[in-house]
């Protein structure tokens, strides 16, 4: 049985921090209130520039979606310059694959991480690699027993999540 919460890019994004956040979100049903950086990172989008786009996997919610000579671009904005992005280019490339169910010709994503902008080329690695993460979030998910913490376990001090963490 797959979980009710289905494809949601930003569980992508949660996983690669940490794999056991998806996990508690699915058995707890508990999901991190609003905090101040996430409400200053609403104000800063520009929505009138967003697009929501429907598949049969989920839904993306894009940040932007522009045209360019060669074809489509997704830009995904964060606010506040994380020093790993990782998690960030998963999220954007989950929304591409659902995007991509719609929309045609989406070839590059621009990835604005505070002041830093990173351009990456949609590749079959690339894609392949999210797919990977992908299917071991949703089968961690179904899982009665949490997958493993992440590597970095410095993050535990920061994760609103550790309360409910059978690891902290």
């Amino acid at each position: 049985m797959r979980s009710s919460l289905g494809l949601q890019p930003s569980l992508i994004k949660e996983y690669v921090y940490c794999p056991v956040i998806p996990w508690i979100i699915n058995k707890y049903g508990v999901v991190e209130p609003l905090t101040d950086s996430m409400a200053i990172g609403r104000e800063e989008h520009d929505a009138s520039r967003q697009v929501r786009v429907k598949g049969k996997r989920g839904v993306a919610i894009l940040d932007e979606l522009i045209e360019k000579r060669d074809g489509k671009v997704i830009i995904e904005r964060k606010i506040f310059r994380s020093h790993s992005i990782h998690r960030y280019l998963a999220q954007v490339i989950t929304q591409y694959l659902i995007a991509s169910e719609k929309i045609n010709g989406i070839k590059e994503i621009i990835l604005i991480n505070g002041e830093d902008k990173h351009v990456f080329e949609i590749t079959d690695d690339l894609v392949e690699e999210v797919k990977k993460i992908i299917g071991n979030c949703l089968k961690s998910m179904e899982d009665d027993k949490p997958p493993e913490p992440t590597v970095d376990r410095r993050r535990c001090g920061f994760c609103w999540y550790r309360r409910f963490c059978p690891y902290y």
